[in-house]
């Protein structure tokens, strides 16, 4: 596409140098290209990415006061970043996310970091989405409510002009952690997602 651009640049510039009927035909051909991207591109003038994101976090981040930890999972890989990062750098929540597909690996040093929050006096909560199952030893996921962010975002194609756009829904149950045994849930419902290990979408 560069390359092609740069042709089309060049082939102009090259028809302008010529007599008037060329400099007539340079000048139609860049009129042809930007009718072209005016009428080609109104969907993209009309788009606004993530329209209504900052007032859906705000209300995330008056869940949790500031001596709150929030461990994030979800089965994609960097969907808890799109909470935790706006979360931490925005609005000052220690918002982690846990981004390995293997986090029983390490359930153990991590349910040792989590002793020490609450033995300092903090909330520790798991934001578990689809597939964002978890279980820490030595500590009882209290159901602790739902939050959900709706992000209107423009199509990403990498083989032809985008035109459309959507809106990507991200959910997760909120469980409080709480000293005890793990308890697993005496009846599992489609969004009781800390009891979903991989392979769960969204209902």
């Amino acid at each position: 596409y560069p390359a092609f651009a740069l042709a089309g640049a060049y082939a102009r510039v090259a028809l302008a140098g010529g007599g008037r009927w060329r400099r007539l035909l340079a000048a139609g051909a860049l009129l042809a290209l930007l009718a072209f991207l005016l009428v080609t591109n109104q969907p993209i003038y009309r788009h606004r990415e993530y329209t209504g994101a900052i007032a859906q976090l705000a209300d995330i981040a008056a869940r949790f006061d500031d001596q709150s930890v929030i461990l994030f999972r979800s089965g994609g890989r960097d969907t808890p970043d799109l909470v935790t990062t706006p979360l931490t750098y925005l609005y000052g929540r220690d918002a982690l996310a846990i981004k390995s597909t293997r986090p029983d690996a390490y359930a153990v040093p991590l349910a040792r970091y989590v002793r020490a929050w609450q033995a300092a006096g903090r909330t520790v909560y798991l934001a578990a989405g689809p597939s964002g199952g978890l279980s820490l030893p030595g500590q009882r996921l209290e159901p602790a409510g739902q939050i959900q962010l709706t992000l209107h975002e423009f199509e990403q194609l990498t083989d032809q002009k985008p035109r459309n756009s959507y809106d990507a829904t991200l959910a997760f149950a909120v469980y409080r952690l709480v000293p005890g045994a793990p308890v697993a849930p005496p009846q599992l419902a489609v969004d009781d997602y800390a009891s979903q290990v991989a392979g769960v979408h969204r209902p």
